[in-house]
């Protein structure tokens, strides 16, 4: 067999990735041996760089490195990325593995090179991940990351397939610092270590939600949830929910949580009292309407269900002129109680009223108030009173 020497052998191309460029640096930094390939890729003849000072074509930071790979043999071998100096002064990338020759005095390094390397991608993506997680850390909105070990078969029917959500061998992918505080985990844990059915464990409420991500692909904003926390309290939770699904299992699953008790209890709060106000508001013997600024009726007493003979549905949401004559519309009511000072109509207005049965009489009353900075009326309704004959002040209140 005929043997090539390497003086003969052809030169790579930068996109040619398989062979690779070789040199040996001593401990002192002296290029001891370069090869061709090497040497004319970066524009010198090899014995311009043999016995030359490695910083003929290794850039400060890749000095750096490989000083480092040199105090740390125990480190190699190593890849890495190093910058190259071509002759002509431009920088250039490669990636590189690293090996320690030798020991003491005699220790050498040897490099091989290459134009482009798998492993620059891993380390490219290691560092992208890096950067996320430390952004995921310092956010004060509570990650997670849960992982299945043994996917999720979502071809099952759906209790099987919530019975796999909490049963299939499972772990955190991630959980932030800001999750360890929500929880109330102990400073000196970290709650990626821990079982996660410590926090999604299967019992009544937790598969209610597991059914009702499964129900939603797995794809929720802000469902609510009762969750347990390390030192024994409940909280409730609001949860943005996604899943990674391939070849119809389920992978991992990811989302934030915010605890919402505190508005939870000021909404029950507020039910509470518009409970409170509909029993008072039922009470009242007169029919009563609640009308908005636009003249559209909000609520209803039972004594106005009454007195109009219809449900709910037929008085609330429709315009108050819909149910009673021109002379009470909305708009005039406004107007006249605006200009009032007490806020009320200085006497009842006589209208037609629409009676389920067909037209009847009505005595109109109304007081304007404001929430919020938006104008309202409360308006009465009831029957005629009774008039004494020649009374001439009920005449006078009813030309008004």
């Amino acid at each position: 067999m005929t043997s090539v020497s390497a003086a003969s052998s052809p030169i790579p191309s930068p996109e040619d990735e398989n062979v690779a460029m070789i040199d040996r640096i001593s401990d002192q930094g002296i290029i001891l041996a370069c090869d061709d390939r090497q040497a004319a890729w970066l524009g010198y003849a090899t014995e311009e760089i043999t016995g030359a000072d490695w910083s003929r074509i290794y850039s400060r930071s890749a000095r750096a490195h490989l000083s480092n790979i040199l105090d740390h043999p125990e480190d190699a071998p190593k890849a890495l990325v190093l910058e190259l100096r071509r002759a002509d002064g431009r920088p250039q990338n490669v990636c590189a593995v690293v090996e320690v020759e030798g020991s003491g005095p005699t220790r050498t390094l040897r490099t091989f090179k290459w134009h482009h390397a798998s492993f620059a991608d891993r380390d490219a993506l290691a560092e992208g991940k890096a950067v996320l997680l430390d952004i995921l850390n310092a956010s004060d909105d509570p990650s997670w990351c849960i992982e299945y070990a043994e996917p999720v078969d979502l071809s099952a029917p759906e209790q099987e397939i919530v019975r796999q959500m909490f049963e299939n061998r499972r772990h955190w992918r991630f959980c932030n610092a800001a999750m360890g505080r929500f929880y109330r985990l102990p400073d000196d844990q970290d709650l990626n270590d821990r079982p996660v059915r410590e926090i999604f464990d299967r019992n009544p409420g937790n598969e209610a939600f597991a059914l009702f991500l499964l129900r939603n692909n797995f794809d929720v904003v802000r469902a609510l949830s009762h969750d347990t926390r390390y030192d024994g309290t409940t909280v409730d939770v609001e949860n943005d929910v996604r899943g990674l699904i391939r070849n119809n299992q389920l992978h991992r699953m990811w989302g934030t949580v915010r605890d919402v008790s505190k508005h939870l209890r000021r909404n029950d709060e507020l039910r509470k009292r518009m409970g409170d106000l509909e029993l008072a508001l039922v009470a009242v013997p007169e029919a009563l309407l609640l009308v908005d600024g636009s003249g559209l009726i909000l609520l209803a007493n039972t004594a106005a269900r009454v007195f109009f003979g219809m449900n709910t549905d037929m008085i609330v949401g429709q315009p108050l002129e819909k149910l009673v004559s021109a002379a009470a519309h909305p708009h005039r009511l406004m107007t006249l109680t605006e200009q009032s000072v007490t806020g009320a109509l200085r006497a009842p207005i006589l209208v037609d009223a629409q009676h389920h049965d067909g037209p009847i009489q009505a005595e109109v009353n109304a007081r304007r108030f404001e929430t919020r900075g938006l104008p309202y009326l409360a308006v009465t309704l009831r029957k005629p009173q009774a008039r004494m004959p020649d009374d001439p002040q009920q005449d006078e209140i009813m030309a008004k």
